[in-house]
């Protein structure tokens, strides 16, 4: 049995004689998906199969897994539950069942799954299909996201911020609870944006629209406006409001905004409480988000005004002890506090400054800078005070932190990067490049090039002159370039990416051109064995669509020819002219046959071949055809296994290769090699370069036709498959496109190496066959015959079925003629039972021959029907045959062949 699904028609059939097949190769099939699958019997719930993922993730192999139950995979595994779960599965209620659990690797390991489970039947048994997907990574992500939105909350609760967005498309508001405290102002909803703007005060609303739609034109990066607003009791209150665009449509029109509110209200009456104190002035200028503390350092004593309270998030009320305040401070940060506050108390320096995390009542560090000086001292110069500021940089160092988080990860994608990547100045300076773009350095350009090397300076002068204009072309139009270019490297011409992009700061200061450049040469391979094989395929269509038609030609100038002759008396004076048209029109039927076997719908007779009988008999045969200089070895394989095709074709292509190597040769002569051997192809390893694409996993014999003849160009081997090309003074140029088309019938490869000079090599490649198959049993000489009864002939040329009729009048038989199968299946229902057989053609307006087949052998499924064809499509003649076809004759025929295979239907047919 071939390891390929059945036909379409009788798949039900062959799953039901073939179950645990049936699974095995939907298991296979399964095999490339990354998903666990499981198969298990409904009843035991014993496991069947799995596949490949299944296995690996598990760690068991299939023969342990069929000696567990779902007890020993399943974590917390209760059968009560399970088989709760599966009741609507089998009572037919849902199609599938899905749900979340935990697997148990065999190491004791257990890994999070989404499971999904589905029933199906399977020669009359129920089974189980259970598909797992591991979702470690998506709970890790889902964790990750859920922390990072509980700190962000806690940052902006920490801060004692308000927040807002603004939804432009309806020009209103949303307020969360805290802004709606900041505003003193209750909002149920959404506010309308021209409500708000009566709630400003009057005298601050210009300077509110205009940092307002400054923003919003994209004149200023970020909307900050500080204002008074009134409450619900009348009352105005400070605002400092910052906030950014955060949504443009397609046309850059704003659609969404969101921000913050900062209650400024304190801070507005500390600046007018601090006016009255010279003291304070300096205090007071700094305003927003600072806090002042004064020292008593003979007390050891300091007090906090309430913003510092807010700050660092405690209830502070009167003078704090300096030992408690220290004990705040966390224990990492206290000896560089020390360092800077004793030198400075010293006098040794003009100003403390430090940075530190304080704890507050919640148990959080926030981040303070705290800045100051000492403003007294005793007689003796001892400091007696000190005051200073605080100012709350938890945001900042968040900032900073996450700006550091994403110059760690950009950096490590940087460097890790498969792709070759290099930060180019203006100038051509290397300001940064990564590992895999100092390796293709070496490789295309024989350089080992570092940050700081100039390309210009390093380069030769015509690479480095094309760098410089792409780079000058990058940044004048400020868009991105792509370019596919073949570069001369230590492995050859190889074809290569280059993407050059504008690389520009914040601000939109140029610093400089991303150049990304990737080897893409297997791709371009790739690219180019599809062009390849669909130009093949196209023309593959074109050729077998000629040749049917030809072959239709060919009936009434063959058959009529032939029909002519048995009529005319030996020694007629025209029978030899006559007989010159016969062999024309064999030969003209030969080069449709060549045509046919280009296209891939050349009728194959499969046997089990010998292909080092054919190889030997054929090079034998031609070792007399072919010049003296030439000499012709062959090296077989020992025990070669056969392969199943037709020997006559598989005959035509060695010939052809050999009469081809040997073509190759010059004045000098050569020699021509040819040696058969097994190979095995791998599906995660199939070689690239044959035509049409690589052949598929499997067992194959090999043929190897080498020469060391001209060889050719690049130009010439993309063409020589091409139908009518040929570099041969009186060639047809079919002799090679006839050898793809008989590999493709016979479900081979093929695949050519070849250089100008040195020679080319020839690899044919033709799938091992079953055993058990058996080469067809010639049939025996016909005598003259004759019958008699009503056949039908079915066939849309009218030469073909006037032919038909006059051959079968010859032979006894009376006839009746229908243009389509259509016609011809009302015909033969209007009296099934007057016609002794049918003829059939296979390609037909309206209801082509397998159609008309089913409909007349529904009819009488006894009367006899023979296909008559000018394709010799081996996958329609496969399910005919299936149908009881009761035989087939190749157009164009001689009119011996049609009442041969005649006279074989009838004398099959049922009595």
């Amino acid at each position: 049995m071939n390891d390929t699904m059945p036909d379409p028609l009788n798949l039900s059939i062959w799953a039901l004689a073939n179950p645990q097949e049936l699974v095995e190769r939907l298991v296979r099939i399964l095999d490339a998906t990354a998903s666990e699958v499981y198969f298990l019997r409904a009843d035991t719930l014993q496991f069947l199969e799995a596949n490949r993922a299944a296995l690996a993730n598990s760690g068991y192999s299939l023969e342990e897994l069929r000696q567990l139950s779902p007890r020993e995979l399943a974590v917390g595994f209760n059968p009560e539950v399970l088989a709760t779960r599966l009741l609507p599965l089998r009572n037919g209620e849902r199609d599938e069942l899905a749900y979340e659990t935990k697997h148990r690797r065999k190491d004791g390991t257990t890994y999070p799954v989404e499971l999904w489970v589905l029933m199906s039947r399977l020669n009359g048994d129920e089974v189980f299909v259970g598909v797992a997907n591991d979702i470690t990574s998506r709970r890790q992500t889902e964790r990750a996201l859920k922390e990072s939105q509980e700190r962000l909350e806690l940052a902006v609760l920490g801060a004692n911020l308000g927040t807002w967005a603004d939804d432009l498309s309806n020009s209103s508001t949303i307020y969360d609870s805290r802004a709606q405290d900041i505003i003193g102002r209750r909002v149920e909803g959404a506010l309308p944006d021209n409500e708000f703007a009566t709630l400003v005060h009057p005298d601050d609303a210009p300077n509110v629209a205009l940092a307002w739609f400054d923003h919003l034109r994209g004149i200023s990066p970020l909307y900050v406006s500080e204002f008074r607003i009134r409450g619900e009791s009348g009352q105005y209150a400070w605002i400092r409001s910052r906030g950014r665009v955060v949504e443009r449509d397609a046309d850059g029109r704003a659609t969404r905004a969101a921000g913050i509110y900062i209650d400024a209200t304190h801070e507005r009456e500390t600046e007018s409480a601090l006016r009255e104190s010279q003291g304070h002035l300096e205090l007071a200028v700094r305003g927003a988000e600072l806090g002042t503390w004064s020292t008593d350092l003979r007390a050891r004593t300091t007090t906090y005004d309430e913003r510092v309270a807010e700050i660092i998030g405690r209830r502070v009320d009167g003078p704090i002890p300096n030992g408690i305040y220290d004990g705040w401070i966390h224990p990492d940060d206290q000896a560089a506090t020390r360092a800077s506050w004793i030198p400075h108390l010293r006098g040794e320096t003009p100003l403390h400054s430090a940075e530190f995390r304080i704890l507050g009542d919640n148990g959080r560090y926030r981040w303070l800078r705290s800045r100051g000086r000492v403003v007294e001292r005793d007689a003796e110069g001892r400091a007696a005070r000190a005051a200073g500021i605080y100012i709350d940089i938890t945001g900042e160092k968040e900032a900073q932190n996450a700006l550091a988080a994403s110059e760690a990860d950009i950096t490590a994608m940087f460097s890790s990067s498969p792709d070759a990547i290099a930060i180019l100045s203006p100038s051509l300076d290397i300001l940064r490049i990564n590992p895999a773009a100092r390796e293709a350095a070496i490789s295309m350009w024989h350089l080992r090039l570092r940050e700081g090397d100039n390309l210009a300076a390093r380069l030769d002068p015509v690479s480095a002159a094309h760098m410089a204009e792409r780079v000058d072309q990058v940044l004048t139009a400020d868009r991105q370039l792509t370019l596919e270019l073949e570069v001369e490297t230590n492995n050859g011409l190889l074809w290569h990416e280059f993407s050059y992009k504008p690389v520009r700061l914040g601000d939109g200061t140029v610093r400089g051109v991303a150049m990304l450049f990737r080897n893409i040469h297997q791709r371009k391979l790739a690219e180019a064995a599809l062009v390849q094989g669909q130009k093949l395929e196209s023309l593959g269509l074109l050729a077998g669509g000629v040749a049917h038609d030809f072959n239709n030609l060919l009936v009434g100038v063959l058959g009529n020819a032939s029909f002519a002759l048995e009529q005319l008396p030996e020694h007629s004076a025209v029978r030899a002219a006559i007989e010159d048209v016969v062999t024309a029109a064999e030969r003209a039927a030969d080069l449709a046959r060549q045509m046919l076997a280009y296209s891939g719908k050349a009728r194959v007779d499969a046997c089990n071949v010998d292909v080092n009988r054919v190889v030997a008999e054929m090079t034998k045969l031609l070792r007399a055809s072919i010049p003296r200089n030439v000499e012709v070895n062959v090296t077989l394989e020992r025990g070669l296994p056969a392969v199943q095709g037709d020997p006559t074709q598989l005959g035509q292509v060695v010939m052809n290769l050999v009469v081809n190597a040997s073509d190759a040769m010059n004045e000098h002569g050569g020699v021509v090699t040819v040696t058969t051997a097994t190979t095995e192809v791998l599906a995660e390893t199939a070689p690239d370069g044959y035509v049409g694409g690589p052949p598929a996993a499997g067992r194959y014999a090999v043929i190897r036709v080498a020469d060391n003849g001209s060889g050719m160009e690049e130009a010439t081997l993309a063409r020589i498959f091409d139908p009518f090309f040929t570099t041969k003074p009186a060639g047809r140029g079919l002799g090679l496109a006839a050898v793809v088309g008989i590999v493709r019938g016979h479900g081979g490869a093929l695949r050519v190496a070849s250089r100008a000079g040195v020679g080319s090599a020839f690899d044919l490649l033709l799938p091992l066959a079953e055993t058990g198959a058996e080469a067809p049993i010639a049939p025996a000489p016909q005598v003259a015959w004759r019958g008699n009864g009503l056949v039908l002939v079915v066939d849309d040329e009218p030469v073909v079925r006037t032919l038909t009729a006059r051959a079968l009048a010859s032979f006894g038989f009376d006839s009746l003629q229908a243009d389509d199968g259509k016609t011809g299946v009302e015909m033969f229902a209007a009296n099934p039972e007057a016609y002794t057989c049918v003829l059939l053609d296979m390609t037909m307006p309206r209801l082509n021959g397998e159609g008309t087949f089913d409909a007349i052998r529904a009819l009488r499924p006894d009367v006899p029907v023979l296909m008559l064809s000018g394709y010799g499509d081996e996958e329609t003649m496969l399910r005919m045959g299936q149908k009881s076809l009761s035989g087939f004759v190749q157009k164009p025929f001689r009119i011996e062949q049609l009442r041969d295979a005649l006279k074989s239907a009838l004398d099959q047919a049922p009595a």
